[in-house]
Formats: C-alpha cells, structure tokens, sequence
C-alpha cells in the first residue's frame, strides 16, 4: 500500500508531459482561485468570480475524463487542446455532483453562525448558543461523512459515462466500498490529510500573493493524487461475459 500512494504522488510528476499538464491545469485553476481570495477581501470582487469559476470546469473535467480512463486501465494523459467543449461540460456536471455532496454541511455551518449569532455575548449556556454548538458538531460529521462518499461517488459517475445519478446510488458505494475497507479507510485518511495540508498552507502558511499564485497548482496536483491513488486501490465494475452455451450453461455435445 506504501508504493501505491508513493506512486500515486509521483504520477503528477512523472513524465515531462504530465508536468506539462500539471502546469496548464494549475494556471486555468488559478484563475478562480485568485477571484476567491478577491471576492473574500474586497466589496467588488465577488463580480471576478462570474467569469472566473467557470474556468475551474475545464481542469475539473480534465481530472475527471483522466479518471474515466484510469478506469478503463488506458494511458491517462487527456489532451488539452481536444474536446474542450466536453471537457468543461464534464467538470460541469462533476462540480454539481461535488456540490450536492458537500451543500448539506454548508448549511448546517450557516446555521450554526445563525445560532450562535443569536445568543447573547458572553452568554455559554443560551439555548441559541447550544443549538449552534449542536448543529456545528452536526455539520463536522456530515462533512467528514460526504467528503467519505464523495470519491467512490466520482468513481461511478465517471464509470457510468457521466450519468449524475450513479454518483448518487449510495448502495453501490457502499458496495464497493465494503469490498476493501481497509484499503479504502487509507485512501481516504490519505485524502483527508491531503486537502487538510493544502487548506492549511494556502490560509494560513503562504502569504496572500504566494497562496493566490500557487493556489490552483497545489489543488490541482492534489485531485490528481487523488485520482491516482483511487485507481490503484479502487475496485472496478464487474462485467460479466455470456459464453454461448445452453440454458444450463453445460458445454453443449459434439
């Protein structure tokens, strides 16, 4: 399992194309990354986020279509300069699936500052302020459970040619997820420690102008990882293969 998530990390930089690629997806995610950052310190620059965010669909369909091919066990360079149009209506539907996931614990987070705002200062023992505490706990491990489902749910919607509602068939996650606990437990503590580390060096570590610029590199090289580590572990559908037998499937007398 070490070599896998070894391997894993190197693939992004492996080969001088994949760098190259690394290199064209961290600049396209740097865009909306940079507008973020804007629309969080200035009044005006929720505005940049219009234009911007919809070029993060195009790095994200390019990691998604990577994975569709992981999948089917091909080479996974995706090229940039083919199908763009699919490209980005991949990341597209991806961004929506990823939404849907993580919108529930993003209310509840709202919520708690709603409640907590409520309370009156100073006070630890308003109801408002339970009820905030209450939902915060709430909101916590439904974001660790969503960001559990999410990979095994990108994993199917790319399996089953981009179909929204596969990545929505909770049973079959679970399925396949209970196929290899052990080896998913790691994948997805690998994963947990990966976005963690990333959040951490670009809020708090990197100065605001290193952590605009590198940004969309570090996020992108990380669904790359995540991606690569998912395809070494993950299991794929089975697919099964009728011979031309009887009914019974006896082999039939010569």
């Amino acid at each position: 399992m070490r070599k896998k998530i070894a391997d894993a990390f190197r693939a992004p930089l492996k080969e001088p194309r994949t760098r190259m690629d690394l290199l064209v997806g961290g600049t396209l995610l740097a865009f909306p990354v940079a507008a973020l950052f804007l629309a969080l310190v200035w009044k005006y620059g929720f505005f940049l986020l219009i234009p911007c965010v919809p070029l993060g669909f195009i790095p994200l369909g390019y990691t998604i279509r990577r994975l569709e091919r992981i999948i089917r066990l091909e080479r996974p360079a995706v090229a940039w300069d083919r199908q763009v149009g699919t490209t980005f209506l991949a990341g597209a539907a991806t961004a929506l699936v990823v939404l849907c996931y993580l919108l529930p614990p993003a209310v509840l987070m709202v919520a708690t500052r709603l409640f907590v705002m409520r309370s009156e200062p100073g006070s630890f023992f308003s109801i408002a302020f339970l009820q905030g505490q209450l939902f915060q706990i709430a909101a916590v491990v439904l974001l660790l459970v969503s960001f559990f489902l999410l990979p095994p749910a990108l994993w199917l919607f790319a399996e089953d040619d981009r179909k929204i509602a596969s990545a929505f068939s909770i049973p079959t996650i679970l399925d396949r997820i209970f196929l290899i606990p052990r080896d998913y437990l790691i994948v997805y503590f690998v994963n947990l420690a990966i976005f963690l580390a990333t959040g951490s060096l670009i809020l708090l570590v990197l100065q605001p102008v290193p952590a605009v610029i590198l940004g969309g590199f570090i996020i992108f090289y990380d669904w790359l990882v995540s991606v690569h580590l998912m395809g070494k572990v993950f299991p794929r559908k089975v697919v099964q293969i009728r011979l031309p037998f009887d009914k019974d499937d006896s082999v039939p007398e010569i």
